[in-house]
């Protein structure tokens, strides 16, 4: 494993003890109150434990939020964070910087839900509020959309759609969506006769805590 996500993996568990806050019942008067569930050189597997036996002793609402700093999307400790957060009726937040790190330990700590993204699917174009040409690989198109369905948005948010060929960025679009649950749908067009340049591409549903939402797909024969 590579040193940069050893540090990673290690300020997650520090950042988890900040997601954790207990909040008193209605009859209870005392203020919040938070309780670190890791220290120094325990696994995530020992925090995690912590966190489970400090839900059942505690006669408070418990929710634990996780928080993941450089962690790969799809990866094993992504997932892990994900069903911490689930498991602990809290929300996982994830960060590739320090700015969306900042907003994503703001969000965990007051308590804040993250959005849960439903299907985020690529067509060809929208009719009618309707995708159109779903699939995973186009052998030529001119004109590409995207339908994203989510759920539980805290508050209004400002969203990019940003759509990638080989891992650079091609183009984006920006919408505002939320709060609660609903669709949105987003569409990129080319001029170019051969229309977009074949390649391995995805489409990322972007806001200011990270990646909500990813689809990968082909277009033509990617090269190499």
């Amino acid at each position: 494993m590579r040193k940069h996500s050893l540090l990673s993996l290690m300020l997650v568990v520090a950042v988890m003890a900040l997601g954790v806050v207990f909040s008193p019942t209605q009859a209870e008067e005392d203020p919040l109150q938070e309780e670190v569930l890791s220290t120094p050189g325990e696994t995530l597997e020992q925090s995690l434990a912590k966190a489970q036996a400090a839900a059942t002793r505690s006669q408070m609402n418990v929710t634990v939020s996780a928080v993941g700093f450089d962690i790969p999307a799809g990866s094993e400790a992504e997932k892990y964070l994900q069903s911490t957060a689930q498991a602990g009726r809290g929300s996982y937040f994830p960060a590739k910087d320090a700015r969306q790190l900042a907003a994503a330990l703001g969000a965990a700590a007051s308590g804040q839900t993250a959005a849960t993204p439903s299907a985020l699917v690529v067509g060809r174009k929208v009719v009618n509020d309707k995708l159109q040409g779903e699939a995973d690989h186009f052998p030529q198109t001119n004109e590409l959309a995207c339908f994203w369905e989510f759920k539980g948005m805290p508050q209004k948010t400002q969203v990019n759609c940003v759509w990638k060929r080989d891992g650079q960025e091609y183009g984006r679009r920006q919408q505002e969506v939320g709060p609660g649950n609903g669709w949105s749908w987003f569409a990129i067009r080319t001029t170019a006769a051969a229309g977009f340049p074949v390649g391995k591409w995805s489409v990322e549903i972007q806001s200011g805590s990270g990646v909500l939402a990813r689809k990968n797909f082909t277009i033509g024969v990617p090269a190499g």
